[in-house]
């Protein structure tokens, strides 16, 4: 059976871009799966009035529906640099609960994470998209494994632009930043582009 799974970050007790989540997650589910109806996420998930005014990391995992959600205090990984990793057939277009094509390569890397090629072009890490200073822009790959939320949201808001970028544009880039749901552009650590190991 498919699985996957939905990170939404929380903040004063609220949920960051829920509608969001919710049309990824029910399109995912339509997808795969016959004869299911719109979950409302935000009504689904029922935030425990044990947490706090800090950031939380909310997990929900699902097939057809929801499994389980669970609760964590959020402390950003500290990741400063980056080993490249090429495979031409890896396939995450959609958020899977199973994550072990990555965990494979992240086993025999000896930096912070990894940077995916996937036939020439640079993609993502294993858990977020990135994004690369040029100067005067920040750009996203146009060729991605997952089109994450902040990804999205970044885009249609104008912050970021998005571009084709071969594994040797990088010497281009001054610095990089990892994205996702729990790693908001403003507050995500700059990573120095020689850093990057290939």
């Amino acid at each position: 059976m498919y699985r996957f799974i939905e990170t939404l970050r929380i903040e004063h007790r609220q949920l960051i871009r829920p509608e969001w989540h919710e049309r990824r997650l029910n399109d995912t589910r339509y997808h795969f799966f016959d004869k299911v109806q719109d979950i409302d996420l935000s009504r689904a998930i029922q935030i425990p009035q044990t947490l706090t005014e800090a950031t939380y990391k909310c997990r929900v995992v699902y097939s057809s529906d929801i499994e389980a959600v669970t609760f964590e205090p959020y402390h950003a990984r500290d990741i400063r640099s980056l080993q490249v990793v090429y495979d031409d057939k890896i396939d995450y277009a959609f958020k899977y609960y199973d994550r072990s094509a990555f965990n494979d390569y992240l086993n025999h890397s000896s930096s912070d994470d990894i940077l995916i090629v996937k036939q020439g072009c640079v993609t993502d890490t294993s858990f977020s998209n990135i994004v690369f200073y040029d100067g005067k822009d920040w750009i996203t790959p146009s060729y991605y494994l997952l089109n994450g939320i902040q990804r999205q949201y970044l885009l249609q808001q104008g912050i970021i632009i998005e571009r084709k970028i071969k594994l040797g544009d990088l010497s281009s880039f001054y610095c990089a930043k990892l994205i996702n749901a729990m790693l908001p552009f403003e507050s995500s650590r700059a990573i120095d582009v020689a850093l990057i190991y290939s």
